[in-house]
């Protein structure tokens, strides 16, 4: 057929380890399989010499496994079934055929080759490399144009320069004219620098200082409330946060571990990495929209600097500190009683 030349190939090795199955030899299988109409879209060929089942969309071929002589399996049934088909006709079926194996009997089953997934894989691969050098690029600007040149020797987590260290062998042709640092640290790494700053995170202890360092007037909270808003709000929240970039990085980082690793692919994931691929582009381009209007001062460009630099510790929610700021009525820090007027410690229980 010349459609064959379409063809994919899903290659599964399918095993009786429980000695559960009735399919003992593999004509059995054959004409099981052939019996199953949910697999065939046409007539179906049975060619009994090579143990193959076709018609003109699928072809199933199935041959025993045959273990060494040593091999203490040697007393176990198993197959290798070859799966050849277009995508659109193997793609969908990959499972229900999986699935078939195991109501068979046929429980220990491996997946040797699967075009499909390797398919899936390649075409995944672009939105991801786009995707990341787009936010790569975003943040090599924000970070020159805003925080300065050397940005990195002042703002970069400890945990981000250890791997740069680690990595500098990694590539050598460019390093030796660039400087290479934001591509040495991990694709969640590029993320976590805009979302961990956009979550206005800060560390309990940061907090129990700023209340241990509060000047016992109503005027002091609002400013504490106003500092502690101003990290949420104007840095990356518009851009970034309520755009949902987080959990849209975050997803994304899940499917491009799956294609780091080789692993296996259904069509879902391919739709699913196109659409989170091209809200993140959107994001991202909104952000460099706004990027050459916004100006810091110099006391918000230290924040970032060292928020940044602290980042891996940053996890305390804005909301959480908000909430608890916010509770906080001003006569009590004008009482010589209150607990925010006691020792850090003391503060420290209160906010746990």
């Amino acid at each position: 057929m010349d459609t064959q030349n379409n063809f994919l190939t899903f290659e599964i090795f399918a095993f009786d380890t429980s000695n559960q199955s009735h399919i003992k030899t593999p004509d059995n299988l054959v004409y099981l399989l052939a019996s199953n109409n949910s697999f065939w879209k046409g007539t179906q060929q049975i060619d009994c010499n090579s143990r193959q089942i076709k018609d003109n969309f699928i072809e199933i071929t199935v041959n025993p496994i045959k273990f060494d002589q040593d091999s203490k399996d040697k007393c176990i049934t198993g197959f290798s079934i070859v799966v050849k088909g277009e995508y659109d006709c193997l793609e969908p079926q990959r499972i229900p055929i999986l699935n078939f194996f195991k109501e068979q009997k046929l429980e220990t089953l491996y997946i040797v080759k699967d075009e499909i997934s390797e398919q899936i894989a390649v075409q995944i691969y672009p939105y991801i490399y786009r995707v990341e050098n787009h936010l790569r690029a975003y943040i090599t600007k924000f970070m020159t144009t805003k925080i300065g040149v050397n940005w990195w020797t002042t703002g970069s987590p400890q945990d981000f320069s250890r791997k740069v260290k680690d990595r500098k062998n990694n590539e050598t042709e460019f390093a030796s004219c660039i400087d290479n640092k934001l591509y040495l640290i991990d694709f969640g790494n590029l993320g976590e620098i805009i979302y961990k700053l956009s979550s206005g995170c800060i560390t309990k202890e940061d907090l129990i200082k700023k209340i241990d360092r509060l000047e016992e007037t109503p005027e002091a909270i609002r400013k504490l409330k106003e500092e502690i808003k101003s990290n949420y709000d104007k840095f990356f929240k518009e851009s970034f946060k309520d755009r949902n970039f987080q959990s849209d990085w975050e997803e994304l980082h899940k499917i491009r571990n799956k294609v780091a690793h080789n692993n296996l692919f259904t069509n879902e994931d391919l739709s699913v990495a196109k659409e989170i691929y091209k809200h993140l582009i959107e994001t991202i381009e909104n952000a460099e929209q706004k990027l050459e209007g916004l100006i810091l001062t110099p006391e918000e460009v230290g924040l970032i600097q060292e928020e940044a630099n602290s980042i891996e510790a940053r996890q305390y929610p804005i909301e959480k500190l908000m909430d608890i700021v916010g509770k906080l009525p001003s006569e009590k820090f004008m009482d010589p009683l209150s607990p925010l007027r006691k020792s850090p410690s003391d503060v420290k229980k209160m906010i746990d």
